[in-house]
């Protein structure tokens, strides 16, 4: 791919990106579990249990059963998947989309029949579950918060909105990261 760009930007620290576009299917899908996350799933056909750990409709599920699924080819050369870290990345997620969208219900009743192959406990999926929904519900009141945003800084975050700084694409992000390069230097 670089062969065929003359100049790119390499970041080397890791970086979040939530997306360029509320309608692309990453938001779409970790926040609202919108129309474009609806097509992505529907594209795998109607079992998504080979496509995703538990059926869930999230990244780390679909990354777990990638997982599994090359450990199901490779044996015992792989380590073992740990489903007690991955539940927990499940809960957060259904957590995040309660707060952004709507209630998740169905899948959380997946979690609890699940959890004692995750190595949880029902009190600990709904500890984790109040848990997300009070983190979440205090990120979305930050970065909705003009005044309140600033706070993602506290993080090591530098909000750079594509509306404010001109760009609608993951090229005209790496443009304008790569001028302001000295400004989010360490």
């Amino acid at each position: 791919m670089l062969m065929n760009t003359d100049t790119y930007t390499f970041i080397d620290d890791a970086l979040v990106v939530d997306g360029v576009a509320r309608e692309s299917i990453g938001p779409s899908q970790s926040f609202t579990m919108g129309e474009q996350a609806g097509q992505f799933y529907k594209s795998f056909g109607s079992d998504l249990n080979r496509v995703t750990f538990l059926g869930l409709p999230l990244v780390p599920a679909i990354v777990a059963q990638s997982f599994q699924n090359a450990c199901a080819y490779y044996g015992a050369s792989c380590p073992p998947l740990d489903r007690k870290n991955l539940g927990m990345h499940l809960v957060d997620g259904l957590g995040k989309i309660e707060v952004y969208a709507r209630p998740m219900d169905e899948y959380f009743d997946v979690l609890s029949k699940a959890r004692r192959s995750l190595g949880m406990s029902s009190v600990e999926i709904v500890v984790l579950r109040l848990m997300a929904r009070i983190k979440w519900s205090a990120v979305r009141q930050v970065r909705s918060n003009v005044f309140l945003h600033r706070l993602e800084t506290l993080r090591g975050l530098m909000i750079v909105p594509g509306d404010d700084f001109g760009f609608v694409d993951v090229e005209g992000a790496a443009r304008v990261l790569h001028a302001l390069r000295p400004a989010i230097a360490p």
